[in-house]
């Protein structure tokens, strides 16, 4: 393993906070060292924060921000040795990414754009050393988290694309084009609130020839939203709406209502909280503001609190994007991304999803597509503008694992069992986190033996 891990501590002193951190290379021992203070100049930030990007302008704003967070974290003892051993390692070595651990707490040092780390020598981390940067939180104990099984009916996709006043379809074609590609069944279900986009879906799955796409329209309010979204059970969530950082972050999905004067949908934290954890693998937030924290409340972003209730994966936007920039990010990180997966599935056995570097992808199609009109290449794009920088990784700190269904030429497992078994884990995790204060320590030991018991039968059905 090549990654580094940055771990920040939040801590209240006469109500001010103190955020201090330490870095650790994993696998490796590195000499004990104290936390540092994090002290950075504002000057950069602030510049950044007031930046309007423009590719047919030079700039340096953009690198300044990212020397002054990378200086900031070179003053803890262990982060030279520790980035060296990331950024010497081979291109394509298995953990080769930054990872940074912020708390809750921390809501000012989790809206500062870190994926912006500038090494005056190597370049960008992200476009010019391909070295992701990803925020890695800590689950909650008992987080509902997905078994990474997948079933015998493929990968299913859920997509939302409903953002008032903005045209979805560059999202829908760039989603179609990722499906296209997979090689491996799926089921894709899509609802948008778009009336002539309803129908442009509707004629391509119909000429497909299979009922592998459905598309319907947003239904009428939040609760019918929510358990359409529980029945399809999705692997792979992908929101295109509107989004507030406001009181812990929320969606505003739009549907048939607003044309005659109607409000959006809000889906609050606590909504997809519910919905998702127990089978989503990654939640595709193309909202403004669901990686923003709200540091007036003192709140995490909607993907902080979705990883921390057991989603592996969720990619969501710090600041607004333009429409055109978010489809063609999709397009590159969902069509990486499916790939991986897709070698998952081809090697028949347990792994890890790593889908970094699918996002180092889409940053860099991110500078390609500000840099069509302009003669720069994306290094040079990439200290012109700052949005390759707003998508957000937040990956689960403990990994996660996918196993496909069964072994090439192997007997298809029971999948009604496998079914009554993931039914028991999600009610087992369920009561687990309802009823923690009442439990004795004993009773939880079972119970937490038994959810241990049935994740392992589930993957010996899977595998075989």
């Amino acid at each position: 393993m090549f990654t580094t891990l940055i771990r920040f501590r939040a801590q209240q002193a006469n109500g001010d906070q103190r955020v201090s951190f330490w870095v650790e290379a994993e696998g490796e021992d590195l000499p004990d060292a104290n936390d540092e203070p994090l002290a950075l100049n504002d000057g950069p930030l602030t510049a950044l924060a007031q930046m309007k990007s423009d590719p047919a302008v030079p700039s340096d704003v953009v690198e300044k921000a990212g020397d002054c967070l990378y200086g900031g974290i070179l003053t803890h003892a262990n982060a030279q040795a520790a980035l060296n051993r990331t950024l010497n390692a081979p291109k394509d070595a298995a953990g080769r990414q930054i990872k940074l651990e912020i708390p809750a707490l921390a809501s000012d040092t989790q809206n500062l754009p870190w994926e912006l780390l500038h090494d005056q020598a190597a370049g960008f981390l992200e476009v010019d050393c391909r070295v992701p940067v990803v925020r890695a939180v800590a689950p909650k104990n008992n987080a509902r988290g997905p078994n990474g099984v997948l079933g015998a009916d493929g990968l299913r996709i859920f997509s939302v694309i409903a953002a008032h006043n903005v045209d979805g379809r560059g999202e829908w074609r760039a989603i179609r084009k990722a499906v296209e590609a997979f090689g491996h069944p799926f089921r894709l279900l899509v609802l948008t609130s778009d009336a002539a986009l309803k129908d442009e879906i509707a004629a391509y799955a119909g000429g497909r020839g299979d009922d592998w796409i459905t598309v319907e329209a947003v239904p009428d309010n939040g609760a019918a939203l929510v358990g359409r979204l529980g029945k399809f059970a999705p692997h792979i969530s992908h929101f295109f709406c509107h989004g507030r950082a406001t009181g812990g972050g929320y969606l505003e999905i739009a549907n048939a209502g607003m044309d005659f004067g109607g409000g959006p949908i809000t889906l609050m934290p606590v909504d997809l909280e519910d919905a998702l954890p127990s089978s989503a693998w990654l939640v595709l937030l193309n909202a403004c503001s669901g990686a923003e924290a709200d540091a007036e409340a003192g709140t995490s972003p909607l993907a902080f609190k979705l990883v921390r209730e057991g989603v592996p994966v969720v990619v969501g936007m710090r600041e607004e994007v333009p429409s055109n920039i978010v489809a063609r990010f999709t397009a590159a990180f969902l069509g990486d991304a499916l790939a991986t997966i897709g070698q998952l599935l081809n090697a028949n056995a347990a792994a890890p999803l790593d889908l970094s570097k699918s996002l180092t992808t889409a940053r860099n199609r991110i500078c390609e597509a500000y840099g069509e009109a302009q003669p720069a290449p994306p290094p040079e794009i990439a200290k012109r503008v700052k949005e390759w920088s707003l998508p957000v990784m937040s990956v689960r700190l403990d990994g996660f694992e996918v196993s496909p269904l069964a072994k090439q030429g192997g007997d298809a497992p029971d999948r009604m069992t496998i079914a009554d078994l993931a039914s028991e884990l999600k009610t087992l995790r369920r009561m687990r986190e309802m009823m923690d204060a009442m439990l004795t320590d004993d009773q939880k030991q079972q119970i937490d033996g038994r959810i241990a018991a049935v994740e392992q039968d589930i993957v010996n059905l899977a595998v075989g």
